[in-house]
């Protein structure tokens, strides 16, 4: 259960990064 929010706040994190 918080793994699967731990990997949207990662990808979320990601996707700023990258923006």
């Amino acid at each position: 259960m918080k793994m699967r929010k731990w990997r949207k706040c990662l990808m979320l994190l990601f996707v700023s990064l990258i923006l």
